[in-house]
């Protein structure tokens, strides 16, 4: 049996809804639950902070490269068109840091509070599923 778990998406980076879903059954508290809220509320935080202050290393040491060095000249590409290429990492290092830190909110959430209760959180493209390990036993 599983429960799917649609996050919603606002501005104050928190995870999941705050009630707990009916469906999940009764292993597991609303405490627990507001526990597992937190624990990856935290790793979308963290994740930001992060990952912005990756971004914002790259861009200064790739600025500084790109400035006083010749590699446009080695590339054949004007200032901008390197800018442009640098640049585009200000996009993919957010990505990978909130990738890193949301599997490891879920390998956190799995081993402390869901798989004691026979419960495994299973990250999916748009959601999260919960799925029950005692029924897939039997």
């Amino acid at each position: 049996r599983t429960v799917e778990i649609r996050q919603r998406c606002d501005c104050k980076f928190r995870w999941g809804p705050k009630a707990l879903p009916p469906d999940l059954g009764p292993g597991v508290t609303q405490a627990e639950w507001d526990q597992i809220c937190e624990i990856y509320t935290k790793a979308i935080r963290r994740s930001f902070v992060v990952g912005w202050l990756l971004v914002g290393a790259y861009a200064v040491a790739s600025t500084l490269v790109i400035a006083f060095t010749d590699i446009g000249a080695l590339l054949n590409l004007d200032f901008g068109a390197c800018m442009g290429i640098a640049r585009g990492m200000d996009v993919v290092i957010p990505q990978v840091t909130l990738a890193i830190y949301w599997g490891i909110a879920t390998k956190k959430v799995n081993f402390e509070i869901l798989e004691p209760k026979g419960y495994k959180m299973v990250d999916r493209l748009c959601s999260q599923v919960v799925e029950t390990q005692r029924s897939a036993n039997t």
